[in-house]
C-alpha cells in the first residue's frame, strides 16, 4: 500500500476530492482494485481485467 497520512486517506476515501500527488494517486487506484477484485473475486481473469486498464499507461508512454 503507498504511504500517505492516515488523515489523507480519509480525506481521499470520504470526500471524493482528486488526488493531487502521486503518492494520492496510488493510493486511491490501489483501493479502487482492491474493491474490485474482492466484489469480482481472486482470478486469473479479473487480474487481467484490472491490468488491461493500467495498460493504457503503457500504451502512452510508447508513443511519448
Amino acid at each position: 500500500m503507498p504511504y500517505i497520512k492516515q488523515e489523507d486517506r480519509v480525506r481521499l476515501s470520504l470526500s471524493g476530492e482528486r488526488p493531487q500527488t502521486a503518492g494520492e494517486l496510488n493510493y486511491l487506484i490501489t483501493i479502487m482494485l482492491q474493491r474490485y477484485l474482492k466484489e469480482k473475486g481472486v482470478s486469473y481473469t479479473n487480474f487481467n481485467d484490472a491490468l488491461k486498464v493500467l495498460r493504457e499507461i503503457t500504451k502512452y508512454e510508447d508513443k511519448k
